[in-house]
C-alpha cells in the first residue's frame, strides 16, 4: 500500500500541472479541446484510480504507470517465493525460461 502513495502523490502533481497547462493552452492549438469536457474532480479521480486501473487519463503516456505498478507487485511475489526454496535457482530459471518464450 505504501508504493501507491508513493507513487499518485508525484501522479498528481504532474497530472495538476499538466492540467493547469492545458486549461491555459499552452501547448499549442486545441489543447484546451482535449480537456474541454473534465473538471479538477475529474483530475483527482484520474490520478487517485484511473491511472493505476488501466484507464484512461488526462494524459496519454500515463497508461504504462497501471503496468509498471502491477508488474512490481508481480516481481516482489517472485522474488519473494524463490527465497523461501533450497532450490531456487531452478525455480528463477524456470521462470526466466517461461517469460522468455512468451
Amino acid at each position: 500500500m505504501r508504493r501507491y502513495f508513493r507513487l499518485m502523490l508525484p501522479v498528481l502533481m504532474v497530472l495538476s500541472i499538466y492540467y493547469t497547462a492545458a486549461r491555459f493552452d499552452l501547448f499549442g492549438k486545441s489543447t484546451y479541446n482535449k480537456i474541454k469536457g473534465y473538471g479538477f474532480g475529474n483530475l483527482i479521480w484520474a490520478a487517485t484510480l484511473e491511472t493505476w486501473w488501466g484507464g484512461w487519463s488526462f494524459m496519454a503516456p500515463t497508461w504504462t504507470l497501471g503496468i509498471e505498478f502491477w508488474a512490481t507487485f508481480m516481481i516482489y511475489l517472485i522474488a519473494l517465493t524463490g527465497h523461501n526454496y533450497k532450490g531456487r535457482f531452478f525455480f528463477y530459471i524456470a521462470i526466466v525460461i517461461f517469460f522468455f518464450s512468451m
